[in-house]
């Protein structure tokens, strides 16, 4: 997980250039936002939501809309399953969170 103290301090940049470092020496990467957690992924795994991008061995989970209950989402048995299934389905997973001072996405998630 990459996240900063607040927006503007380059966590975005750093998910991007180290997913592509890890994807050109050859690690499946996927590097994803929040979509799975509302429910509209495949039953079996990532496939139904995941781009494959230009760029050998990267994979891309864009974050979708916006919800006021992100919380409750990251809190559920659904973000475990959905995080494991990541995890079996590539190498690397990077999450690009929200900067920890303007929403609670990186405290729930670095549990």
């Amino acid at each position: 997980m990459i996240t900063t103290r607040n927006s503007g301090e380059g966590k975005t940049t750093i998910a991007c250039n180290l997913a592509l470092a890890l994807s050109e020496i050859g690690d499946s990467v996927l590097l994803n936002g929040s979509d799975l957690l509302r429910g509209k992924s495949a039953p079996n795994g990532c496939e139904a939501m995941v781009y494959k991008t230009s760029h050998r061995n990267l994979s891309l989970l864009p974050s979708g809309t916006l919800t006021s209950n992100i919380s409750a989402l990251l809190h559920s048995p659904r973000a475990f399953d959905l995080f494991y299934k990541m995890r079996e389905e590539f190498d690397t997973v990077i999450i690009d969170s929200p900067p920890m001072m303007q929403m609670p996405d990186a405290r729930v998630l670095a549990r």
